[in-house]
């Protein structure tokens, strides 16, 4: 009997040195990430690197360093801190973020990054986060559009010249049938409904001339049409120039005005792919070619097109 009274004395004082420690340094949690924007990027533009560290204990953290390889160069830091409370617990959030100049074509890497900070119990800690890496390419012309074909034969124009005349001579002949009518006999004109911009953006992608992948210029020019028709689709629904801008440029542009919805995100996802491909000399297999359509549907009107 006594045995058995120790043992359970025993029991009783674990029980309460358990319950004497705080919920929240049993669950206190600190996770950190890193986030390179864009990763494609032209030589002489911009790009931005952010380090994220959430964490729900009262923590002092010391402002993370940016590595500098040879490449690129550093510009201007900034560092934000948000506090959220859910459920009763203090949630924190320190954002350090730095934008860098891309100077030396080819891949770069950045990192890796070292976290350290000092904990409720004033213990010292270090977060080490995987390197990233952004890719420069060299300054290029863009390829021309084929969004407005040139006419390049003589019996080319003849034809549409012939199509244009029938057409004004139907139009003539239209014109006095119904004057020969009267007014009585006039009909209402009938109104059709208007296309919508993501309609006539994605009516203009479904023109276009899908390639085979073994086509190393075809596959470019038609990338390239394709990301001219969404810019023109971004500059005429949300009035942002998009006109010789870069994608990083009218990303920053989206952020500041706060109109990134999912539309918007989606093409962006697109206009990423069309870089890689005329600059980053990235070859898309024959489905990812045929898939671009499907994808810019989705995107524009949240719906998928059917491959022809």
């Amino acid at each position: 009997m006594r045995a058995f009274g120790k043992i359970l004395i025993r029991l009783i004082v674990a029980t309460s040195v358990v319950l004497a420690v705080p919920c929240g340094y049993l669950h206190a949690e600190t996770t950190a990430t890193v986030d390179l924007n864009p990763r494609l990027v032209r030589s002489g533009d911009s790009f931005t690197v952010e380090i994220r560290i959430e964490s729900d204990e009262d923590i002092r953290m010391l402002a993370p360093a940016f590595p500098t390889p040879e490449g690129i160069s550093i510009g201007n830091r900034g560092n934000s801190q948000e506090l959220l409370m859910r459920n009763g617990v203090t949630n924190r959030t320190f954002n350090y973020f730095a934008s860098y100049n891309a100077q030396t074509p080819g891949k770069i890497e950045i990192g890796p990054f070292r976290i350290n900070y000092t904990d409720e119990q004033g213990a010292q800690q270090e977060i080490v986060l995987d390197p990233v890496t952004v890719e420069i390419y060299e300054d290029a012309p863009r390829p021309s559009s084929d969004i407005i074909a040139g006419i390049s034969h003589d019996w080319i124009k003849w034809l549409i010249g012939t199509l244009l005349l029938a057409m004004i001579g139907g139009l003539i002949y239209a014109l006095v049938r119904l004057r020969k009518r009267g007014p009585a006999e006039t009909q209402a004109p009938l109104t059709g409904r208007k296309k919508s911009l993501e309609e006539e953006a994605l009516d203009e992608i479904i023109k276009l001339e899908i390639p085979n992948a073994s086509d190393e210029k075809a596959v470019k020019a038609y990338y390239d049409s394709v990301d001219d028709i969404l810019r023109i689709y971004m500059r005429k629904g949300y009035d942002v120039s998009t006109h010789d801008a870069t994608l990083w440029e009218i990303r920053q542009e989206f952020q500041r005005r706060k109109r990134m919805d999912s539309r918007i995100k989606g093409i962006f996802g697109i206009l990423n792919d069309c870089d890689w491909v005329k600059f980053a000399k990235t070859k898309p297999s024959d489905g990812e070619i045929r898939d671009v359509v499907g994808r810019c549907s989705d995107a524009l009107k949240g719906t998928a097109v059917d491959d022809k």
